[in-house]
């Protein structure tokens, strides 16, 4: 990987690019290198947008279980320092995932969604 892609806004590109090739895995592990980035330790701005595209990204692929880690490690960044970001993400985050929820119930049934979730609670 190149480092010029620690840069957030490089990282950015970067991400649009791969995206343009429908090449999901590679956009998000872009992203991925430029959050955990010790040098973008301090940029929660520019870590809020790779944080708000990753949403983006994991949210349209159905892929939540990759943005778990980042949304936490994302946490441990801004949770001292820039509340307001943390906030404006996870708000960003439960509309989305708000969505594809109404979604999922569009499609299979209020019933059939009910049932995997109370699967879930007895593994």
């Amino acid at each position: 990987m190149n480092q010029n892609t620690v840069n957030p806004e490089v990282a950015l590109k970067y991400a649009e690019s791969h995206l343009k090739e429908n090449d999901v895995g590679s956009a998000l592990e872009v992203l991925d290198i430029a959050l955990r980035s010790k040098k973008n330790k301090g940029n929660n701005v520019a870590l809020e947008k790779l944080m708000l595209k990753m949403i983006d990204i994991c949210c349209e692929n159905l892929m939540l279980y990759t943005l778990k880690d980042c949304l936490g490690h994302f946490r441990n960044l801004c949770q001292y320092t820039d509340r307001d970001k943390l906030e404006n993400v996870l708000v960003v985050f439960r509309q989305k995932a708000d969505k594809m929820l109404e979604n999922c119930i569009k499609d299979f049934g209020a019933d059939k969604i009910s049932g995997v979730f109370a699967e879930d609670l007895e593994d």
